[in-house]
């Protein structure tokens, strides 16, 4: 697995999940359909289809969801970042990161989801986005930007910014710097958090 699919399996620990799990086509049409006897507001409906076409590996629908879910409330800032993770693995960069730019302003200034402040995740997708750029400086500008944002509780650890940030000074070859991320990531992982995550940051400080 790539440093950028590592990356992106690890920021579901903070609640965004980023890999399509690909589930299997006849639970995801079932799914689908119990989802629409829910009683969801329009956009929330278009943004929750959005995740199950994620979720199920069809990115092409869960782009066509959001583009509905924003098409309805402008300022629906999940349905942004839903769309740019879905962007992100179709490859399409640079439409990814127009849309966490947008999450980021909209998360910024009133109105936002309600009752969704998580920002700082926002700066660590688009540290992600900025990564598989290779971009690796702007990355860790957005990945310092999340740890700051975010003050590192033990129900939102900042393993996640450590890790990627770790990611990025090593492409830069900031060994020392990444070292120190990885450990950090390893305190919050490995302290009641996902066990596949400890042990990846446990196996890339390894063979740092």
């Amino acid at each position: 697995m790539n440093p950028t699919r590592i990356a992106l399996l690890l920021i579901a620990t903070a609640g965004l999940a980023l890999l399509g799990c690909d589930r299997p086509q006849a639970e995801c049409r079932q799914a689908l359909a119990e989802l629409d006897q829910l009683p969801f507001t329009p956009e929330s409906r278009y943004q929750q289809r959005g995740e199950l076409y994620y979720e199920c590996g069809d990115y092409l629908n869960a782009i066509a969801e959001f583009d509905r879910a924003i098409a309805v409330n402008p300022n629906f800032v999940v349905a942004y970042v839903g769309r740019a993770r879905a962007r992100l693995e179709r490859n399409q960069l640079d439409l990814a990161l127009a849309d966490a730019n947008q999450a980021i302003l909209i998360a910024a200034n009133p109105p936002s989801h309600p009752g969704f402040n998580s920002t700082y995740l926002y700066y660590n997708l688009r540290g992600i986005i900025y990564q598989a750029q290779k971009n690796y400086q702007a990355a860790i500008a957005d990945f310092n930007q999340s740890i700051a944002l975010n003050p590192g509780e033990p129900s939102q650890p900042n393993g996640d910014a450590y890790y990627n940030r770790a990611l990025a000074h090593q492409a830069l070859g900031n060994r020392d710097q990444a070292r120190a991320d990885l450990n950090q990531a390893i305190a919050d992982y490995c302290n009641g958090g996902p066990p596949y995550a400890c042990q990846s940051a446990r196996d890339r400080l390894a063979d740092l």
